[in-house]
């Protein structure tokens, strides 16, 4: 089944694996222009934090983020195994008929599936994690002049949670479709509305937060409740 699959899929397989491979070239030459750039204008102002470099400074270390325009292109990654990979998975099989012999085999349709389905979930998650630790690589001098809360969607877990997520998204669609074109477009249609539908309703799932004002009585060291949110 191993020597199948890569056989069937070693296409879409290579695609994506050379696309990881320039990312991977793309981040080691902008990180280390991010590296240098943080050390020579950010690094000092992270240290002391002066307040006129804790506006200008960072505002600019900001654009300068954006203008490498990696932030922007992360997001985009899962999306792709989506659609090279688990789109064509069953569609394919179904466009071209082929499934007919290969579910007449010695084994059952359920273990050729879940087969070929392990395999590509093992090599997605395995390639995403690798990326990972370039990202984090790249991304320090960000979490240390900005937060940890500017790039949520590319760092930690949530790249392999929304690549496992297109991957399986691309085959259930593709087995719908039944077409390869159609299962791609689909699948794109579905994952670019699902991500921005999350973007937007992102804000809603955080917890409510309140806080408790205390009122000065005119005595020294002397703090009472208010007894209301938000109230002096």
């Amino acid at each position: 089944m191993i020597g199948v699959t890569w056989r069937q899929h070693r296409l879409q397989i290579l695609i994506v694996a050379l696309l990881l491979v320039l990312l991977a070239l793309f981040l080691l030459i902008t990180g280390s222009a991010l590296a240098s750039y943080y050390q020579a204008n950010v690094a000092g102002c992270v240290a002391s934090y002066v307040p006129p470099c804790s506006t200008a400074t960072f505002d600019e270390f900001e654009n300068y983020i954006g203008s490498l325009h990696v932030l922007d292109i992360l997001p985009a990654l899962p999306a792709l195994v989506g659609l090279f990979i688990g789109a064509p998975l069953l569609a394919w099989e179904f466009e071209h008929g082929t499934y007919l012999l290969a579910w007449t085999q010695g084994v059952t349709r359920q273990y050729w599936l879940a087969v070929k389905l392990c395999i590509l979930i093992v090599m997605t998650l395995g390639a995403f994690l690798l990326l990972q630790l370039l990202i984090t690589w790249w991304n320090g001098p960000v979490v240390t002049a900005l937060g940890p809360f500017t790039d949520f969607d590319v760092t930690g877990v949530v790249p392999l949670a929304y690549a496992l997520f297109a991957l399986l998204l691309g085959v259930a669609v593709g087995m719908r479709v039944g077409r390869s074109i159609g299962a791609v477009a689909t699948t794109l249609a579905l994952f670019t509305a699902l991500r921005v539908g999350i973007g937007q309703l992102r804000p809603y799932f955080l917890p409510a937060l309140s806080a408790k004002r205390y009122r000065h009585t005119g005595k020294r060291n002397s703090w009472w409740n208010a007894g209301r949110v938000g109230e002096w």
